[in-house]
């Protein structure tokens, strides 16, 4: 493979660790992806195929030492030390009734741009507007209880 045409397998291999990383949650595989983008601009200056993958090697490996520890620190749930992801990032936020939650009953919360359909921990109404703190999620559905 020529050097010019290179650039199509670093794309490649970025996509694919991007994507695997989507599956994982140690973002370890996005170092990867991170080292092949390094590698990237060089396959458009005719640099030779072997300093393309020594360039992607030494990439990925500052990735992993000094980027990964950032992000995973940034990803963990500071009270339970687990990674916390997609929909589960928000349990403990603190967000605002939208529409009022009758008593053993549904009504929505507002978190940022988001509105999700929501119930009482206790089971007690809540009145438009109270402050409340999301405490479990069951697929769409939140649970939430008064913010202290």
């Amino acid at each position: 493979m020529e050097s010019l045409d290179l650039w199509v397998m670093w794309v490649a291999i970025a996509l694919v660790c991007a994507i695997a990383e989507m599956i994982t949650a140690g973002f370890f595989i996005m170092c990867f992806s991170v080292g092949a983008l390094v590698a990237l601009p060089f396959s458009f200056f005719d640099v030779p195929a072997v300093w393309q993958w020594v360039i992607f090697a030494v990439a990925s490996t500052v990735a992993v030492f000094l980027v990964r520890p950032f992000a995973v620190r940034y990803l963990r749930n500071k009270r339970t030390k687990e990674t916390v992801s997609n929909a589960d990032a928000i349990l403990g936020k603190i967000c605002t009734v939208s529409e009022a939650i009758p008593e053993k009953g549904y009504g929505r919360v507002k978190l940022g741009g988001d509105d999700w359909k929501a119930v009482s921990a206790d089971g007690c109404a809540l009145a438009e507007g109270e402050r409340v703190r999301i405490v479990a999620r069951e697929s769409l559905i939140v649970t939430v209880e008064v913010a202290q």
